[in-house]
């Protein structure tokens, strides 16, 4: 609902790790990421607009053609930058949609077309390589690729790379 609204995160032994109001605004599409800071264990919340330009809409307010429309966003607290690459499995030219993606960023949607990509994630000083992920996108669906972790975590703690399927509201 629209105004502050108190959110919890809660632990499997039903400890609460964090409480915090956060405000939402009517008619507005929200994403919260909740970010372990790297030099404690507590968290914050990272609190993001889930807008589309209108120039990706029809008159209708459908989201247009054949495409598929991606955002990019980094949560992992104790990096620089990230650059995503994508390599569509029917072309073998990678480009690179999301360069210098710092923490708490996140890109508008943008048009990519529908199918299958290998997704490659690099750190934007060193270019190394540090994930890959195979993902299938859908015309006219809305995601969101992100990046959690810590950069020197190991096991669940490490850099991993994810992909939510938005909510469309249009």
């Amino acid at each position: 609902k629209a105004g502050p609204n108190k959110t919890e995160i809660v632990a499997a032994d039903g400890s609460i790790l964090l409480s915090q109001n956060v405000f939402l605004k009517p008619e507005q599409f929200m994403s919260i990421f909740a970010v372990r800071k790297v030099t404690s264990d507590s968290l914050i919340y990272v609190l993001l607009l889930d807008k589309v330009n209108s120039s990706l809409l029809t008159n209708q307010g459908n989201l247009k053609g054949d495409k598929a429309y991606v955002r990019f966003v980094n949560v992992v607290p104790d990096t620089l930058a990230f650059d995503l690459n994508t390599t569509l499995s029917s072309d073998t030219t990678a480009n690179v949609p999301f360069s210098n993606a710092t923490f708490g960023s996140s890109s508008a949607f943008s048009e990519i077309k529908a199918g299958d990509y290998k997704l490659e994630l690099r750190n934007s000083n060193t270019e190394a390589l540090l994930r890959t992920k195979n993902v299938k996108l859908e015309e006219k669906q809305l995601y969101t690729i992100w990046v959690g972790g810590l950069a020197n975590g190991t096991g669940t703690n490490a850099i991993n790379m994810n992909l939510i399927n938005n909510t469309n509201p249009f």
